[in-house]
């Protein structure tokens, strides 16, 4: 069993490269979550534990899920929580316009009849 240092700069790791993947600041992050910068440079550098709000707040803020900071997987495609997440920001009649463009474009794909 790893050491809790070691999950926290795991986690802190993980924190930082979807930060930097999705091109948000540090400045950006904190305000998201609703912490301090001091605070989210901290958690990415492995220094610092967060409550499980914070936590909310991060996965919320980075469009993920606890289960990828947590154990680095996912049960649900990354991309496809990404999906799901952003789409849960919209309104609802936001939220079916882009689903049904999403429904149509797939169709498209289908059909194109590409090697998986």
């Amino acid at each position: 069993m790893e050491d809790n240092h070691e999950l926290s700069v795991q986690v802190g790791r993980r924190i930082r490269a979807l930060r930097l993947s999705q091109e948000i600041t540090v400045e950006a992050l904190a305000e998201a979550a609703d912490i301090s910068v001091q605070y989210v440079s901290e958690i990415e550098r492995g220094k610092k534990n967060m409550t499980i709000p914070i936590l909310r707040n991060l996965v919320r803020a980075l469009h993920t899920s606890s289960d990828y900071l947590l154990f680095g997987r996912s049960e649900v495609d990354p991309l496809c929580d990404t999906v799901a997440r952003r789409l849960g920001d919209l309104l609802p009649v936001e939220r079916e316009l882009v689903a049904n463009g999403l429904l149509k474009m797939a169709q498209v794909v289908e059909g194109m009849g590409l090697e998986k």
